[in-house]
């Protein structure tokens, strides 16, 4: 496994947690009490003093520009999101890999394109693609986000995950058969970092695997601005959307930084909904108390929200 650079020459069912990595997110003076979770979620919610008047939102916690199809579609439940992005998506340092990916892309039986951020990192550089050169992506996302580039399955053949199946690494790869693919390149169109499940199991399967960095993922810096949205926020309750691991992490430093915990305590006591079960884990682990597993993509998302808000009205 390597970079995409000169690259062409002829010579359980989940992943589970690496809790060390985890270690930060755990609760800790909180945990020492001998109280079970549920009745310390309970004590919370009586003794924070939560503004019960105060409206509630839904928090949309993607990428800003991921985050607003998301935010129109829940406006349709007759609430107002919140937008309060924990990543911040960049353009890779060095661009020129990307260039020298499009130029050699008959090299590739397959590219896969991670993200719909990998797929607008990539795209705006391909002038032309080989038949031959399958595209796979991670979801219904990914999917539309061709369909508007003009690349349908009439143009070149396209891998996508069952719709039963998770939009995740372990979903894309029971949707191809890698054996057909023994033998030959393929190229992981992705952030700087990222989990190595799906690169490791091409390599099992007999291909050589370049990668690419297509853009960066950073941590939205906490200002004085989003300090003071997150501490309105805490004061009600609400229903936050994460859909990363990564962002979880943001998430619960943002919150310790502005509340301490205090302000964490609030947190944990919140809705989460999580797109993936890793993501569930690692809540669990952080010690939230209030979790829903909706599946990826915004179609399951917008399911979950619309039967929390007619069972609960949210």
């Amino acid at each position: 496994m390597r970079d995409a650079n000169n690259h062409c020459n002829n010579d359980d069912k989940y992943q589970q947690f690496d809790s060390s990595a985890m270690n930060r997110l755990s609760l800790q003076s909180t945990m020492e009490s001998p109280m079970s979770r549920k009745s310390h979620a309970s004590y919370v919610s009586e003794q924070m003093g939560f503004d019960e008047s105060t409206a509630h939102t839904i928090v949309v916690t993607r990428p800003l520009k991921q985050a607003a199809p998301l935010a129109e579609r829940i406006r349709s439940l007759g609430i107002t999101p919140t937008l309060y992005p924990l990543l911040d998506i960049l353009p890779a340092v060095d661009r020129r890999l990307i260039y020298d990916a499009v130029r050699n892309l008959e090299c590739y039986a397959l590219v896969i394109f991670v993200s719909p951020n990998a797929i607008a990192a990539f795209f705006p550089s391909v002038t032309y693609w080989p038949r031959s050169t399958a595209i796979a992506v991670m979801g219904s996302t990914g999917l539309k986000q061709l369909e508007k580039l003009g690349f349908t399955d009439a143009h070149v053949k396209i891998v996508v995950p069952d719709r039963h199946s998770f939009n995740d690494s372990e979903g894309l790869l029971q949707a191809f058969n890698l054996e057909t693919f023994r033998g030959k390149r393929a190229l992981i169109v992705r952030a700087e970092t990222g989990r190595e499940y799906l690169a490791n199991a091409l390599l099992a399967g007999g291909m050589t695997v370049d990668l690419l960095a297509a853009y960066r993922r950073l941590p939205v810096k906490l200002d004085q601005q989003r300090m003071a949205l997150l501490n309105e926020l805490l004061a009600s309750r609400n229903t936050w959307v994460v859909t990363s691991t990564e962002g979880l992490a943001v998430l619960v430093n943002h919150v310790e930084q502005a509340a301490g915990i205090e302000g964490r305590l609030r947190l944990i006591t919140q809705r989460l909904i999580t797109t993936h079960p890793r993501i569930f884990e690692a809540a669990k682990i952080a010690g939230f108390t209030n979790l829903v597993l909706s599946g990826t993509g915004d179609d399951n998302v917008m399911s979950c929200l619309a039967a929390l808000y007619s069972t609960h009205g949210i």
